[in-house]
């Protein structure tokens, strides 16, 4: 089973689902995301593999359930950065970028919450922002998780870390 965090629009739900044969877990706090991202779901033919709920990131997520991964791309911008991006990103509700002052506060959050959903020797991967993959990879190995991997984008800057659940 695999858990997408703020899964927004479901891009990473709907592809999950269309391209692997596993169930989902789509979270958002928002209902118009949600909204949207039931629509993609339907419109690819995926509806029946993913499960929609309104989540804080783990608070309605059932706690005998546990995930073989878990992915996110949370809001990750500082919130000082906010009023200096392009004005076509802020156009995005500021839920869906503020990360807080260092822009690191979702990403502790969902680690330290993690531990309770997670599969021993499962994954979990984020997507960061251009300047994160190392705070985020600390974050991890302070969170208990090893195995940490950095992915590439196709501009060759850090925008993936990944992790493997130690279950120390």
């Amino acid at each position: 089973m695999v858990l997408d965090i703020g899964t927004g629009s479901g891009a990473i739900a709907v592809s999950i689902a269309k391209h692997k044969d596993v169930k989902v877990y789509a979270l958002d706090i928002s209902d118009d995301a949600l909204s949207v991202a039931r629509d993609n779901a339907y419109e690819n033919g995926v509806l029946d593999k993913i499960v929609f709920l309104k989540s804080d990131l783990f608070s309605s997520v059932p706690k005998d359930v546990k995930f073989d991964v878990i992915v996110s791309n949370p809001p990750y911008i500082r919130s000082g950065d906010i009023d200096k991006l392009q004005e076509e990103v802020k156009k995005e509700p500021k839920i869906a970028l503020d990360g807080g002052e260092d822009g690191l506060l979702f990403y502790r959050n969902i680690v330290k919450e993690s531990k309770g959903y997670i599969k021993s020797g499962g994954i979990i991967a984020f997507e960061v922002g251009y300047d994160e993959a190392l705070d985020v990879s600390q974050i991890l190995l302070d969170g208990g998780y090893g195995n940490i991997e950095i992915a590439k984008d196709l501009q060759g800057i850090d925008r993936v870390v990944l992790g493997k659940w130690l279950d120390s």
